[in-house]
C-alpha cells in the first residue's frame, strides 16, 4: 500500500484550525452592550462601545484548539503528513 499526502493538512503534518502552534483566539462578549443597551446607537450615531453590534467585546483570550485538542499536529494523519 502506497502512503499519500494527507488531504485534511496537505502534508504539512500541521492542524488547520490553529496552523499547527495548538492555540486560537477566543472573543468573549457581553450578550448587550452597556452604552447602548444593545441598539447598536448612540442618539444619531453608531455606538463606539460596541461598534454598532449591540454586543460589547469583554475581552479575548488564547485557548486550546478543539482540532488537536492543543497540540498543533493534523489529527486525522497524527501529525505525519501522510495517509
Amino acid at each position: 500500500m502506497t502512503m499519500t499526502d494527507c488531504l485534511e493538512c496537505a502534508g504539512s503534518g500541521f492542524c488547520g484550525g490553529c496552523a499547527g502552534n495548538g492555540l486560537v483566539l477566543a472573543t468573549f462578549t457581553r450578550n448587550v452592550c452597556m452604552t447602548c443597551q444593545g441598539t447598536g446607537r448612540t442618539g444619531l450615531a453608531w455606538c463606539q462601545g460596541c461598534g454598532g453590534n449591540g454586543r460589547q467585546l469583554m475581552y479575548e483570550e488564547l485557548i486550546p484548539c478543539e482540532d488537536c485538542v492543543g497540540d498543533g499536529s493534523c489529527a486525522p494523519c497524527v501529525g505525519t503528513g501522510r495517509q
